[in-house]
């Protein structure tokens, strides 16, 4: 079985490589262990994480770790968008060097809660409602820091993944939210619809819900009315544009479904805190997006 080496992605002796990318229905890796853990998260698609021989569902929302020397095999039923998270135990804790479980960490005093739970291993937890929209800005925040490389990146990185494990040792210590009473389908389809016109109507139809129930039950459940998500889902996809490409702002503005230049200005420079013009000439700043309006 192939085993992939922690010395082709770790440089710069940091003991981290956060990589997000987008897995078709044609990707094909066999089974395959680490030297290294794995943390991912599924941002939309679906498919299967078999681990050791147990399958587990992936679909948006899914956060799992793959312990290092653990066999697993991503197969794909829905083309996924993912980020990757490879890392040694060193990255978070140098009290982890040589120990012969990744999930030790849950261990560490600041985790000391976890009690009884230390013997599970989370190869699979699907976050839901607000917990869903909070750890997918983490995960943002952590890519963000990761391809910027700006003084103190690995610190930011280490302090958002801390944050992640704490969310993880809630679900194993049974505390996680109750379900959300809108599916996390309707993320799904707001991901793949958001430059288009989407309305509380067409929305909430897909729930069977009246427009005005259905957006004071978004907001409930995930924390962020859905016009503010919509709103925070085409800056990210402006911003990624503006840093990736070399299409021109007025063409960024019309990708991402703003047919207002003033309006696109005023909604970006309220949740970047800049401009798309300075951002363009400054691209290796990390930018969260964290200011709703």
């Amino acid at each position: 079985m192939y085993e992939f080496k922690s010395e082709n992605f770790f440089s710069n002796g940091v003991d981290l490589f956060v990589h997000k990318h987008t897995k078709d229905t044609s990707y094909q890796v066999g089974p395959h262990t680490h030297d290294f853990a794995e943390l991912a998260y599924i941002y939309s698609g679906k498919g299967y994480n078999v681990v050791d021989g147990h399958s587990y569902l992936l679909e948006k929302g899914s956060l799992f770790f793959v312990n290092y020397h653990h066999s697993h095999e991503i197969k794909v039923t829905n083309p996924i968008v993912q980020i990757d998270i490879l890392l040694s135990p060193r990255f978070i804790s140098r009290e982890l060097v040589g120990c012969d479980n990744f999930f030790d960490i849950l261990t560490l005093s600041q985790y000391n809660e976890l009690g009884d739970y230390t013997d599970i291993n989370p190869e699979n937890i699907t976050l839901s409602g607000q917990e869903l929209i909070f750890a997918e800005t983490l995960f943002d925040r952590i890519d963000d820091e990761f391809r910027a490389k700006q003084l103190g990146y690995e610190s930011v990185i280490r302090g958002c993944l801390q944050i992640l494990i704490s969310i993880i040792v809630r679900r194993l210590c049974g505390t996680s939210p109750p379900p959300p009473k809108i599916p996390s389908e309707i993320l799904d389809y707001i991901d793949r619809f958001y430059n288009e016109k989407l309305t509380a109507e067409t929305l909430s139809e897909k729930c069977f819900y009246n427009p005005a129930y259905f957006g004071r039950v978004f907001h409930e459940c995930y924390g962020i009315s859905f016009k503010d998500y919509i709103k925070r889902r085409r800056i990210n996809e402006a911003v990624r544009l503006i840093k990736e490409t070399d299409l021109t702002i007025e063409e960024i503005i019309s990708k991402v479904g703003y047919t207002n230049r003033s309006e696109f200005y005023r909604v970006f420079t309220s949740q970047c805190g800049m401009t798309p013009t300075d951002l363009r000439a400054n691209s290796s700043q990390p930018v969260q997006l964290d200011k709703d309006e």
